[in-house]
């Protein structure tokens, strides 16, 4: 498809892919005092964490602060599905946040996962995972038995953190 469009003058743009979870056999989550549920009194500092996570990196499209909050609005309002507080974290409890994860849900018991961040000077350190693994507990929990995320796929941190938890891609790379 791409070696096509090449020949044609078009340059490949990222390529993302939709992967899906079972969460049958989630674990539950530990409990940790430095983690806490996303409320909407977070959407400044979120911003800035989102900002600074994804500046420079693959998926940075040259979103600023206010654009980040605008999104973040749009996401805790719950334009591209019902923000899923309950299953949504964050890290340290107060600002600034080092990592954070946001779930929507997009269509009736699909839970997507819409973001997870962590502050670049934050990374490999283990924030995510808990996050996510915190999320994922939190689904199971609520009943449901399956999550989806879209992602890069040149996202060399995001990818094999998805493969780890055991996501796989449905469907070509698009």
């Amino acid at each position: 498809y791409w070696p096509t469009l090449a020949q044609l003058g078009f340059t490949e743009q990222k390529r993302r892919t939709t992967m899906e979870l079972d969460l049958q056999h989630a674990p539950a989550a530990a409990v940790e005092r430095d983690v806490r549920a996303i409320d909407d009194a977070d959407q400044f500092h979120l911003s800035d964490l989102m900002a600074a996570a994804y500046h420079s990196t693959v998926d940075d499209e040259g979103e600023d602060q206010s654009a980040w909050f605008d999104h973040l609005g749009d996401v805790l309002a719950g334009r591209y599905g019902a923000f899923m507080p309950g299953a949504s974290f964050l890290t340290p409890p107060a600002p600034p946040f080092h990592s954070a994860t946001l779930m929507i849900e997009n269509a009736p018991h699909c839970a997507l996962l819409a973001h997870v961040m962590t502050r670049r000077a934050q990374t490999n350190r283990g924030h995510a995972r808990r996050l996510l693994a915190h999320s994922l507990a939190a689904l199971a929990a609520q009943g449901y038995q399956r999550c989806f995320l879209e992602a890069t796929t040149s996202n060399a941190t995001a990818m094999p953190l998805y493969r780890a938890f055991g996501f796989a891609a449905i469907g070509p790379p698009i």
